[in-house]
This record gives structure tokens, C-alpha cells and sequence, in this order.
């Protein structure tokens, strides 16, 4: 398996999948969603 990513989707050395906009198969015939800031959280770990 490989990951070709564009670097200039790189900020501080981190992959910003948003800024990248991909697109990903759901489960139906013509099903699929993105990725945005609006759906996006954060979830702090435990300590």
C-alpha cells in the first residue's frame, strides 16, 4: 500500500485533510460524502 499526498497540504509538517477536499464512497450505488470544518470536533484525550 502507498499515500501520495501534494505537500502543499502540509502545514508544520501535518496533513491538513480539509484543505485537501477529498471525497469518500458511502455505502450505496452513488453514495458519497466530504470532509469539512463545519462537521469537524475535538475530542481531548484522557489524562
Amino acid at each position: 500500500m502507498a499515500v501520495h499526498i501534494a505537500t502543499t497540504h502540509l502545514e508544520d509538517g501535518q496533513f491538513q485533510l480539509v484543505d485537501a477536499k477529498p471525497i469518500m464512497r458511502a455505502g450505496g450505488p452513488g453514495d458519497y460524502f466530504t470532509i469539512s470544518k463545519e462537521a469537524g470536533f475535538y475530542m481531548g484525550r484522557p489524562t
